[in-house]
């Protein structure tokens, strides 16, 4: 019985994480969603400017450690005539390891064009460039999701295995 019960444990151990690495890459696709609505709820909107757009590049060390990218939009806007600028882009979005993605993200942001920007209006020199096309960038987390999804299926297989062949076992021990 105690045998049976390590054999188990493993594979319920895993499906467990797994389950709760998935709810926290769903929770975390949400939890930007709701930042950008507040966003847009709590500050006013202007018209800014963007002076550059370009890709940042977060260098790593070491071989394991690949670098990330992320985008760095440079702004201008203007509050009660005073002209402000930021660098500031929409909360919760993270760095990438898709250098491309972020390239295309940053396609129609060129110097010199008009964005909507929003500042708090306590402060406005706190202020957020809401990027576009957000969806597609947070994109690269489905196929986190694909795989934690995958990865559960297969411990599930696993679990389903181990519990038949420990069932098989037992059977065969009480006959």
């Amino acid at each position: 019985m105690v045998r049976a019960l390590k054999q188990l444990a493993m594979p319920l151990v895993c499906t467990v994480l797994l389950v709760f690495i998935l709810m926290w890459l769903l929770e975390s696709g949400q939890s930007t969603r709701a930042t950008i609505q507040d966003i847009v709820e709590r500050y006013e909107p202007t018209t800014g400017t963007v002076n550059s757009a370009r890709v940042k590049t977060n260098q790593k060390s070491g071989r394991r450690n690949p670098n990330t990218y992320e985008p760095l939009v440079e702004y201008r806007y203007s509050v009660d005539g005073r002209v402000r600028r930021s660098t500031r882009y929409t909360v919760g979005l993270d760095d990438t390891w898709d250098k491309n993605t972020v390239e295309q993200l940053l396609l129609p942001i060129r110097p010199g064009t008009k964005w909507e920007i929003y500042y708090d209006p306590e402060n406005p020199a706190n202020a957020v460039f809401v990027l576009p096309d957000l969806n597609r960038y947070q994109h690269t987390h489905w196929q986190w999701i694909f795989l934690v999804g995958l990865g559960l299926v297969i411990a599930l297989v696993w679990l389903g295995i181990t519990i038949r062949h420990t069932v098989i076992q037992w059977r065969s021990k009480g006959s």
